[in-house]
């Protein structure tokens, strides 16, 4: 477990400089749409008596206050994406000018700015490198890789199964390791009856599926395995919320609910991109979660979903597992396997259904204790302070 801090620590403000590599183009409104769960931490790291300054490189350089916390803005002509070997140097330049006792790079990728920025900090500084989704080199690259972030004081990981992969990767010189998880929510649980007055969801129950129509999102997997729980759910009704697709799948989808007269009294489609903000209303209009994403390594959907007390049934992948708290919440399915699924929706409904207004305030609950932002917050500064007695 990451360490309390001391009175002494809790006297003296840590201070922290948050590194962001890469940017989308846009007005710096942009940034904070784009990296909404990184503003939502450090608010409450700055809530926590921490000093926050956070580092990006952008297409012009800008300087920001905002709700305590300080952005510095600095442009380069790397571009969106650098390669990975390349180094920002303005962004380099404005790290090395800000005195912190941490260093957070939100990248394990950029192996050659991580080796700098460690090079360059006094000997008291930390530098903590964060896991996103980022590749393993091989070859020169992978060497180089390796060699740096073993430099770094500690790494960090939104799941246990990244971790192990890269402590096996980086062995025999992995720094120290920790969990940081990173998807998180405001969103907040309200009475179903007067959310379905807006959204029009009827159904015993009702099921939510949110999500791109993609191919690893799975959603003929999904609308099969519902299919084979409508046997014993005949009440039962799934909204597919699809802020994006891919025209050729969308029409695949549309085509096997429209010739079996089950689904096509079920499941209703709902193609197009709403607000994030409205996303509230229709979680809190939702019984169940259904998700069959491979390739969310963070969970997003899902912690929106649990926030408002939505009961998730997702795949059993290292994220789910630490967001369902290894399934007590919801349930676990083999990804891919329809049979698997439908199971699962029919287990859950049968143990939930009953009382489902006590078991969506228990899955409300148990984000509120386990994921929300002041929770992750503090766990974070835990493992900055267990950090620097090292």
């Amino acid at each position: 477990m990451p360490d309390e801090p001391t009175p002494n620590e809790q006297k003296h403000p840590l201070e922290l400089t948050v590194v962001v590599p890469t940017y989308s183009a846009g007005g710096f409104e942009r940034f904070f749409a784009c990296c909404y769960p990184l503003v939502e931490v450090v608010e409450e790291l700055s809530r926590n008596a921490v000093n926050v300054t956070v580092v990006s490189r952008y297409s012009t350089n800008g300087e920001i206050h905002r709700n305590g916390i300080r952005y510095l803005f600095v442009a380069d002509s790397l571009g969106e994406q650098p390669r990975s070997w390349q180094v920002s140097l303005s962004l380099l330049k404005a790290v090395q000018q800000l005195s912190g006792d941490i260093v957070h790079l939100h990248s394990l990728s950029y192996f050659n700015l991580a080796a700098a920025i460690k090079q360059l900090q006094n000997s008291s500084a930390r530098v903590v490198g964060e896991y996103h989704s980022d590749q393993q080199k091989s070859g020169v690259m992978g060497y180089l890789q390796r060699k740096a972030l073993s430099c770094l004081d500690l790494l960090l990981f939104s799941n246990t199964a990244d971790a192990d992969k890269w402590t096996d990767w980086l062995a025999p010189n992995c720094p120290r390791t920790g969990l940081s998880i990173e998807a998180s929510s405001r969103f907040c649980y309200a009475p179903r009856h007067s959310a379905r007055v807006t959204t029009g969801f009827a159904g015993e129950p009702v099921f939510l599926w949110n999500s791109r129509l993609i191919s690893r999102r799975h959603p003929l997997c999904v609308l099969a395995g519902f299919r084979q729980a409508l046997e014993k759910l005949s009440g039962a009704r799934l909204y597919m919320m699809i802020p994006d697709w891919e025209p050729s799948l969308l029409h695949k989808l549309m085509s096997e609910v429209h010739r079996d007269p089950a689904l096509e009294r079920a499941v209703t489609l709902m193609p197009g991109r709403r607000p994030h903000s409205e996303m509230e209303t229709f979680y809190n209009s939702a019984d169940y979660l259904l998700s069959a994403s491979e390739g969310d390594a963070y969970g997003f959907g899902a912690a929106d979903a649990m926030s408002c007390g939505v009961i998730p049934i997702v795949p059993d992948l290292a994220t789910f597992r630490d967001i369902t708290d290894q399934g007590s919440i919801g349930g676990l399915w083999e990804l891919g396997n329809t049979a698997s699924l439908a199971d699962a929706i029919i287990t859950v409904v049968a143990r939930t259904y009953g009382s489902i207004d006590s078991e969506a305030r228990r899955a409300a609950q148990s984000f509120a204790t386990r994921l929300s932002y002041p929770v992750i917050a503090k766990e974070l500064l835990g493992q900055y302070h267990s950090c620097l007695k090292e």
